[in-house]
């Protein structure tokens, strides 16, 4: 018990001296369990129940959280992992992540899925990376992207957060109400709502028949009341009259 109580002590201490010395983003964690050591200022503390881990701007849950490399560097998180970056306003979940808080890149790994509010999109996929300074995400596998009335697959994809864009290959097709279109390479911009299409392309629109029907029936009116507003001509009576006369 006495052992405990120091390595949650020396754990603690090296905490305060990562977040005061070092300069970098603040950490913070709670769990259920903790266990761990630190050696030559190289951390290695797992957090297990209801783990949770908050820097600056990042908030990480799971089943179990582990905290490792000198200043808490890297981030492993395992079992129903979810979080969310607010101040660039997007989450996450996978099964499990790895996150290094000095490259800001991180790993996802099964059923992962990113939810950006910024862009209204949900793109999911088998494994992932995202790079924080670049805003870029790389999707790998079985990938499938929402966006608003927009629906993609593909197996690979290339989502960059700042210019608002998506690049598909890896036989990339894309649904938008109703219209079907398949291509070697499709980019996509989410602003503008642009498909560019490279590569061997085939696809299927659907006209808007019920406008069309809509104008020929707005034609066959207007005609209808045309020859109903006509004046008749009287010139035959006119001239029946006359010969009476």
């Amino acid at each position: 018990m006495k052992y405990k109580k120091k390595l949650f002590t020396i754990i603690l201490i090296g905490m305060f001296m990562a977040t005061a010395f070092a300069e970098k983003t603040k950490i913070e964690f709670s769990a259920d369990n903790m266990t761990g050591s630190i050696i030559n200022d190289n951390a290695d503390t797992t957090l297990s129940g209801n783990a949770v881990v908050k820097t600056d701007d990042l908030n990480i849950k799971g089943e179990t959280i582990k905290l490792t490399g000198k200043d808490f560097r890297y981030i492993t998180a395992s079992g129903k992992v979810q979080g969310e970056n607010q101040k660039e306003e997007f989450s996450f979940q996978a099964d499990l992540i790895k996150y290094d808080r000095e490259q800001k890149t991180a790993e996802f790994f099964g059923n992962v899925q990113f939810s950006d509010k910024k862009n209204e999109a949900v793109l999911n996929a088998d494994y992932a990376h995202y790079d924080e300074n670049t805003e870029t995400l790389i999707l790998r596998f079985n990938v499938s992207i929402t966006q608003k009335e927009t629906k993609c697959n593909s197996f690979f994809a290339t989502y960059r957060r700042k210019e608002s864009t998506l690049d598909l290959v890896g036989k990339p097709c894309v649904e938008k109400e109703g219209d079907v279109f398949n291509a070697q390479r499709i980019i996509i911009n989410l602003d503008t709502e642009e498909i560019s299409l490279e590569g061997k392309v085939s696809g299927s629109v659907i006209e808007d028949v019920k406008d069309e029907k809509q104008d020929t029936e707005t034609t066959n009116e207007t005609s209808s009341n045309t020859e109903k507003n006509e004046p008749v001509d009287n010139t035959v009576t006119n001239e029946g009259n006359t010969e009476n006369d």
